[in-house]
């Protein structure tokens, strides 16, 4: 009876994979990046659900909570406050502080790095970027902000709850907040729109 060595195919066979990805590349006068929550993890960052799913401490605590749930914009109208039932926007704002760390604290991964690089071909006329990823990292690896579309906006970016403008403004660590430990709620001033 003859034995396959599956190791071998699946090398032959992602090694062709690759093969034909470099020959489109090399021969393409346009490249779309589509990137989703997995991109971050190899910068150290949770997805949004799954088995790497980014976990913040009190949803440990709080089972009837989940990420999903958090980053919900109702906590941003919720009343200003400290408590421990965890229903007010102090809660849902400490959520966010802690998102805004581990997103602008990591580095964008090799990936991005490589993304660039592939930009930069002489041959490249037309290149963008289209990512559900709200870490930035697709700026910070250097791409131009035109070519670059964040369908659910970015952590270095804040916009007015109400609507009372179309703008965005920059966050400029207005999300860098004091959190009690106790209550995981921020004790610090929350960030209110600068134009109402």
């Amino acid at each position: 009876m003859a034995t396959v060595n599956l190791s071998e195919e699946v090398t032959t066979e992602i090694e062709e994979a690759i093969n034909k990805a470099a020959e489109l590349v090399l021969n393409c006068e346009a490249i779309l990046f589509t990137s989703g929550a997995g991109m971050g993890v190899s910068s150290g960052l949770g997805t949004f659900r799954g088995i790497a799913a980014g976990v913040w401490p009190p949803l440990l605590k709080h089972p009837e909570l989940n990420f999903t749930h958090m980053s919900n914009p109702q906590w941003f109208r919720k009343t200003e406050g400290i408590s421990d039932r965890h229903n007010t926007a102090n809660f849902g704002y400490a959520f966010w502080t802690y998102r805004y760390n581990a997103y602008t604290s990591a580095d964008p991964h090799l990936g991005y790095k490589i993304a660039k690089r592939w930009s930069q071909l002489n041959h490249i006329k037309y290149l963008f970027s289209f990512t559900s990823n709200i870490d930035g990292h697709w700026l910070k690896s250097g791409w131009n902000p035109s070519s670059i579309l964040e369908c659910h906006g970015s952590v270095h970016y804040m916009q007015c709850i109400n609507s009372c403008r179309k703008r965005l403004w920059n966050t400029n660590d207005a999300l860098k907040l004091k959190v009690d430990s106790k209550t995981d709620c921020v004790s610090s001033r929350l960030p209110h729109c600068p134009y109402c």
